[in-house]
């Protein structure tokens, strides 16, 4: 690899993990400065050279922290005794590093495809190793807690006594491994068209994780593959041979609890990973009075114990109906702006269902790779 890419790969894997947060300054993961480091290593200041392209995100980044600060003005306004600054300053390093990001690789998709690539590799090879260690030597290793003292979720309820395991790989749990390991194999297909050997092993580890949140993931990704990206009637029949065989085969592997996971698909709408991600959200801001209805409690106001596990109910915990509306009107107004395609920005909206948050740099990595490429995809910069 030359080393430009040997640098995107860094910032990219790094940027992913999520899961570590040691140590930290202002509530800033030492990963993240690391990617902020990577890509310094891309800029040659000199030939700093912002174009139309560049000048509208950073207007969009300069709006979004506006639309923060008045958001932690409304925090004070709701006499909040506990405001959690920190989420807020750390929306600045974000916003930096974001910005960078789109000005190194605007114009470079391969490297970007590539360093997805290789930092799926990666994660699929951790998640490999938690599971045949687990299955094949009895033995359960957890990435996380030796370094954060934060054990991952991997065992629990009909998982308890170590008879089998939920594997997350380098995630603290089974769902935010899924979310990334799709978000990033949608990234690469939205530029490959196809899906290749990585993909299909790496999707093969989100069904392992046994996440009922990541299988409707990828049975979107798969919908939107077969309706949109593949024209190609071939590949389309391997695609569904490869995935009737899995079908027939999976279910006969005794690590893979297929009955688990159909009861907790077809009754995700009662489950407790539906309402911590949005369910409860509604139940909660009815009882509110209209202000905080529409404006919402203000962002990083600790002071509610209301759950924000994904990124609709944090918007619209922090910013109510009225206030959240805005920010997600805006997100599709910048996607529509730089011609993004619609399944595109539907698939979005869907990983919204996720844990990610706007104050994290991971939650403007997909939505920057599809704005790059579709700007590379028919030659249209000279048209946004």
């Amino acid at each position: 690899m030359n080393r430009f890419l040997n640098i995107d790969v860094l910032f990219v894997f790094f940027g992913s993990l999520s899961a570590f947060y040691f140590p930290s300054v202002f509530g800033l993961r030492l990963f993240e400065f690391l990617c902020l480091f990577f890509l310094l290593f891309r800029i040659r200041p000199l030939k700093l050279r912002f174009t139309r392209i560049d000048r509208i995100i950073i207007m969009y980044f300069l709006l979004f922290i506006l639309y923060a600060t008045f958001s932690v003005l409304i925090s004070y306004a709701s006499d909040a005794s506990n405001i959690y600054l920190n989420q807020y300053f750390g929306i600045y390093f974000t916003v930096l590093l974001s910005a960078i990001f789109f000005y190194k690789l605007k114009y470079r998709p391969i490297f970007l495809i590539k360093a997805l690539k290789f930092s799926i590799l990666i994660h699929i090879s951790f998640f490999l190793i938690q599971f045949f260690s687990f299955y094949l030597l009895g033995n359960y290793i957890d990435f996380i807690k030796p370094i954060t003292g934060e054990v991952q979720r991997n065992i629990g309820g009909i998982f308890e006594g170590l008879s089998a395991i939920r594997p997350s790989g380098l995630y603290g749990e089974p769902a935010s491994y899924s979310l990334n390991i799709i978000i990033f194999n949608f990234i690469v297909l939205t530029y490959e068209k196809r899906i290749t050997k990585l993909a299909f092993i790496s999707l093969l580890t989100v069904l392992f994780s046994m996440s009922a949140s990541g299988i409707i993931y990828l049975l979107f990704y798969l919908l939107f593959y077969f309706l949109f990206l593949n024209k190609k009637s071939k590949n389309k029949i391997s695609i569904i041979i490869l995935i009737s065989l899995s079908l027939i085969i999976l279910p006969k592997l005794d690590f893979l609890k297929i009955d688990y996971l159909i009861e907790k698909i077809s009754s995700f709408s009662e489950s407790s990973s539906y309402q911590y991600r949005i369910g409860a959200s509604f139940s909660e801001l009815s009882n509110l009075d209209i202000y905080t209805k529409l404006f919402g409690v203000g962002l990083g106001n600790l002071t509610t114990m209301y759950s924000k596990g994904s990124t609709y109910s944090m918007v619209l915990i922090e910013q109510g109906y009225l206030y959240g509306s805005m920010f997600f009107i805006s997100i599709f107004s910048l996607l529509k702006y730089f011609k993004v395609k619609n399944y595109n920005i539907a698939f979005v909206f869907i990983v919204f269902f996720g844990t990610h948050t706007f104050s994290q740099y991971q939650f403007w990595f997909l939505i920057l790779s599809l704005i790059i490429l579709s700007i590379n995809s028919n030659e249209q910069t000279e048209n946004i």
